[in-house]
């Protein structure tokens, strides 16, 4: 069984990004978070997903 405190953080995350971004939908800013050799959200894991969502919110809160 996956650990379920894993789940505010990346809720978290992506709350953040979302606020940066609002006129984007989930999928977008998922999908628009994960490199190019991982365009299939479905078999990313969480701790991939979670860094590569933090990476996107840096790099978008260091353009603002």
């Amino acid at each position: 069984m996956k650990d379920p405190t894993r789940i505010p953080e990346i809720v978290d995350t992506i709350t953040k990004l979302w606020e940066q971004c609002p006129d984007l939908r989930l999928g977008q800013i998922i999908c628009n978070s994960l490199p190019p050799d991982h365009m299939d959200p479905y078999y990313v894991e969480d701790d991939e997903l979670l860094t590569q969502l933090k990476k996107t919110l840096d790099l978008y809160n260091k353009s603002v």
